[in-house]
């Protein structure tokens, strides 16, 4: 494997580069990889772990220091990290793992042409925040996009390190990537907010509720539990296809309160049989 004899840094060690990290070190374990973190707790947490070799001070002298470099920040500060690359023109692999592509695909647009930067989004992760829910097969059986650059191929040992932690690389456009996970992840979580709060805010019941939220509760509402610090970012960046999806779901709830009210349940009986169809397919591989 080439990519054993390259050195890998990992800017963000939060729960996403904690695991990136913990996975590599336990996939390709003869690979140096070098860490950096904004807040010093999770660089340390990930060195005494032994997942890193050794913590740089500061963003740049990491991308100084790496032939492979992973931005495992909040996009904010992906985004930060990508203007610094700016005085950098050392040949380098660099990728992120930001769930919005577009501004960060368009942000490297410009960086210097010894740079090589693929856009990624693993399609893993936890409701939970920071490494110390790190886990090193969460990216295993899991799919790992990743945007084609405008020029050139994705190098191959990009390919190896994605492989190695398990995951299923697919390539996307950044256009493509933002309207679908606005669908199956970013509308699905201010969902599971609506639920929560709307469902059971009523102080009457919640005490009764608790008791009775089932699996079935708790599969839908279990990203309930995120940090909004973590999807701030996200909503803000991905709003037109969140706006619009939302507006769908509102349509067709209103379709399903209207069919209610008429006792016309053979539209919703419909659409049972077709979401049946619809889940089967969910995680199917080619």
């Amino acid at each position: 494997m080439q990519t054993s004899q390259k050195t890998i840094g990992i800017a963000g060690l939060g729960l996403i580069g904690g695991s990136l990290v913990a996975a590599i070190k336990k996939y390709i374990p003869r690979v140096t990889v070098i860490g950096y973190d904004i807040v010093q707790e999770e660089a340390e947490k990930a060195l005494s772990a032994g997942w890193i070799s050794e913590v740089e001070n500061s963003f740049v002298e990491l991308a100084n220091s790496v032939d492979i470099l992973f931005l495992a920040a909040p996009l904010s500060g992906i985004l930060e990290h990508i203007k610094s690359l700016h005085s950098i023109s050392r040949p380098m692999i660099v990728s992120d793992v930001a769930g919005v592509k577009q501004p960060v695909v368009h942000a490297a647009e410009t960086l210097s042409g010894d740079i090589i930067f693929v856009g990624g989004h693993p399609m893993a992760g936890s409701q939970k925040s920071g490494n110390m829910y790190a886990d090193s097969d969460m990216f295993r059986n899991t799919a790992y996009v990743l945007c084609p650059p405008v020029t050139g191929q994705i190098p191959e040992e990009l390919i190896e390190i994605i492989t190695a932690v398990g995951a299923h690389p697919v390539l996307v456009a950044s256009e493509e990537h933002d309207k679908v996970v606005s669908k199956v992840s970013h509308a699905p979580q201010l969902l599971a907010i609506a639920l929560l709060n709307e469902l059971l805010k009523d102080e009457d019941i919640t005490e009764v509720a608790y008791k009775l939220a089932g699996g079935g509760f708790k599969d839908v509402t279990r990203i309930g539990e995120s940090d909004y610090s973590v999807w701030r970012d996200i909503l803000e960046k991905n709003k037109k296809n969140i706006v619009s999806d939302i507006s769908t779901l509102i349509v067709r709830l209103g379709e399903y309160k209207e069919a209610l009210q008429k006792g016309e349940l053979s539209k919703i009986e419909r659409d049972f049989a077709a979401a049946r169809k619809i889940r089967k397919n969910i995680g199917r591989k080619e």
